[in-house]
């Protein structure tokens, strides 16, 4: 019996015996979590969408270089991939402006949804706790949530309001081996009376990572060339922050200033060099009234100031001003939610406003009106000819988004429960832009501002059969406004090695959605499946014209570039669905397993093919066995060969099976301190991220032996 195979019956085989023998077995407790992320504070179990909340140990065992990397292995999510650094979230198939990262509920302040080599300005190292999102669970975060929500958690803003821990110092250390990476980390408290404070502080260095031997293409290579390492794939990041509140009788409010600094090399053909450097300054508190229609107002306000500059790496054969881009973001992001609770029902009322500029200088900027020329590459001949875009130059993109939303749950009976929520947004965008001019004209402002409005709304149900058994279903319908690049792109994008073309005429996307679930705890077992469909109108993606680039004319060779494909933005019509299957399984009181299986399906109606870059079926499993003060995990993970793709324009991925174990010791009896070893993709597995951009210059890290510490105290 091959690994797969072994995975898919151990994976089914308590799935089938519960259900079969449900009268016989007992009940099965398990924590009902707070979602955090719901201004409703739903528990897990009143839950009609499918939400993820990963913290303490199961956080430490996942932690990684990325918020995407460490949340991979959950079911429906899986990553983008551009290298170890660049590298975002998907979920259920969804990525860049479809999925929104937030800080503790509010702006992460980045630019990674623009493009693939963008990093998310979050890192992992100190996070107390993550919040996956899917569907309309993020209903309340916007139109560019649509596909779902990461959000983070720390204690930037620590207060005692409603809390009587005290809180714990913490440091953590790592080192890796398949990068001789270097992570230290810490967050230290001080408390004084109603006053509370924090200071934190992290440094990461890694460089090239190693990989099992793995051939390198070229369009000119002559002969096969191979490597087992991925050239200009090093990083180094530095955070510092610093934060307090002071807490009333009732309520807290409290300020917090953070600095991010990320350096990283981007693997791709450019080899460039990217430098984002993040300030954010966020004003947060709570307030419970004594007497009024709300019990409750929760509010943020938090400010941005994000640059990201982009250069060629040494020795990588440009000159110095070659290539280069400089993307600057800077904005305010604010919320309030009024929230009432009573024993039957809860209501939240939410208002969201921000106001941002974001502009692209230098030669990169895919908003710079370049010219395709496809008509002077003879390699287009026979496809005829591609007009030119007639989209403008876009120097600064200034928008506010003005949001209002309701959400509300009732409990109908003892084992009958609704929820649902309606949200409003306006978006209006305000760009600096000036038109296409020829030689030795001289440009001139042009209007296309635009005012944009989306609505999102969906109801569901919990059903309770009985102490163990639960159903629930949603509907959803959900509005996303075409973003910028979008609609005027028109230049070089090397991080897709495309030229994109927007398009002015794109409609708002729009989705209607359906998803049930069934949980099911009994004896010593405890799982839930789900399964959901998702249809599209006007659902905007790139589509390949056929054409590459070609240079401008012979009187003006500084202005070449090397071929690139062009991609024109279209809407069609597309269905995204798929299942999740996860389960625990109590074999001692000290030893459990656990294992998932997802499968996702996208489908562009409109051309009768598979929409692009859509992740592998998957199944996982994972033993957890805990000995007086030692602690150790073994997991596998298979990845299904991925040959549903567009045609010739995208290769089929192979299948693998990835293994990964850590050993915990705990040096202190009340488990503060922790040693381990961990090693990831023990048997040094070649294998390739199928939703990346760069996946056949970019696999997967091969065998990593990672040392880490970390102490409370």
């Amino acid at each position: 019996m091959n690994t797969k195979n072994f995975l898919l019956f151990i994976l089914l085989l308590p799935f089938g015996l519960s259900w079969a023998d449900e009268d016989h077995l007992s009940i099965h407790e398990l924590d009902d979590y707070v979602v955090q992320s719901s201004p409703l504070q739903l528990t897990e179990s009143e839950k009609t969408q499918s939400v993820s909340v990963i913290e303490k140990r199961e956080l430490n065992d996942l932690r990684s270089e990325t918020i995407a990397q460490t949340l991979a292995v959950k079911p429906g999510i899986s990553q983008t991939f551009y290298g170890p650094n660049a590298n975002r979230s998907i979920i259920r198939g969804l990525d860049g402006f479809r999925v929104t990262n937030l800080e503790n509920g509010i702006s992460a302040f980045d630019l990674s949804a623009t493009s693939a080599d963008h990093a998310v300005s979050l890192n992992p190292l100190m996070l107390d706790r993550i919040e996956i999102l899917r569907g309309s669970a993020s209903l309340i975060f916007g139109s560019n949530a649509i596909g779902g929500v990461v959000n983070v958690f720390d204690h930037s803003i620590p207060n005692c309001y409603q809390n009587d821990d005290t809180f714990q110092n913490d440091f953590r250390t790592r080192f890796s081996s398949v990068n001789d990476g270097r992570y230290y980390g810490g967050i230290f408290y001080q408390q004084s009376g109603n006053f509370v404070f924090q200071f934190n502080g992290s440094k990461v260095k890694t460089s090239d990572y190693k990989t099992p031997s793995f051939e390198v293409h070229h369009d000119d290579a002559e002969e096969e060339v191979f490597a087992d390492s991925v050239v200009n794939s090093h990083s180094e990041i530095d955070t510092f922050g610093f934060g307090g509140s002071y807490t009333h009788e009732n309520g807290y409010i409290g300020l917090s200033y953070s600095n991010y600094s990320f350096d990283y090399g981007v693997p791709n053909d450019e080899q460039s060099v990217v430098n984002i450097d993040r300030e954010k300054t966020t004003l947060k508190g709570v307030y419970d009234f004594d007497s009024a229609y709300f019990d409750r107002v929760d509010f943020q306000l938090a400010y941005g100031d994000y640059s990201h500059e982009e250069a060629p790496a040494e020795g990588a054969g440009h000159d110095e001003d070659d290539h280069h881009a400089q993307f600057l973001y800077e904005g305010i992001d604010s919320q309030f939610i009024f929230t009432k609770q009573s024993d039957s029902a809860s209501s939240a009322l939410s208002l969201s406003f921000t106001d941002s500029d974001m502009k692209i200088d230098g030669d990169e900027s895919y908003l710079a009106a370049m010219e395709h020329n496809a008509a002077n590459n003879t390699e287009n001949d026979e496809l005829g000819i591609l007009a030119e875009s007639t989209n403008p130059r876009i120097n600064n993109d200034s928008s506010k988004r003005l949001g209002i939303g309701f959400m509300h749950k009732e409990k109908i009976s003892d084992s009958v429960s609704l929820n649902g929520g309606i949200r409003y947004e306006n978006i209006s965008r305000d760009y600096d832009a000036v038109n296409r001019v020829g030689e030795g004209e001289t440009p001139v402002a042009t209007d296309v501002d635009r005012d944009d409005s989306t609505l999102n709304g969906s109801i569901g149900f919990v059903i309770k059969k009985s102490d163990s058994l639960t159903f629930s279903g949603n509907l959803h319908y959900s509005e996303r406004t075409p973003v910028t690049s979008e609609l005027f792109s028109s230049g070089a994008h090397h991080a897709t090695e495309s030229f994109e073309i927007g398009n002015q005429d794109l409609e708002n996307e729009e989705s209607v959605g359906v998803e049930f679930a069934v949980s099911n705890n009994q004896g010593a077992l405890s799982q839930k499946a789900s399964i959901y469909y998702n249809q599209y109108d006007n659902f905007i993606f790139q589509s390949d014209t056929g054409f590459v680039t070609g240079e401008h004319d012979d009187d003006h060779p500084e202005e070449a570039f090397e071929e690139l494909t062009i991609r024109q933005y279209l809407g069609a019509e597309a269905n995204i669905y798929g299942f999740e299957y996860e389960f625990d399984y109590q074999l001692t009181a000290n030893t459990y397993v656990s294992g998932f299986a997802d499968y996702i399906r996208g489908k562009n109606k409109t051309e009768d093919s598979d929409l692009p870059r859509i992740p592998p079926w998957r199944i996982g499993l994972g033993y957890y066995t805990e000995y007086e003060d030692y602690r150790f995990n073994l997991n596998a993970t298979y990845y299904g060969k991925q040959d549903d793709v567009v045609g010739s324009n995208e290769e089929a991925t192979d299948s693998y099976t990835l293994f990964n174990a850590r050993l915990g010791y705990y040096i202190q009896k009340d488990q503060a301190s922790e040693l381990y070893l961990k090693v990831n993709n023990l048997t040094d597995q070649l294998g390739y991220v199928h939703t990346s951009f760069l996946k056949e210059s970019a696999p997967i890290p091969g065998r990593n032996i990672e040392v880490g510490f970390s102490t409370r105290f």
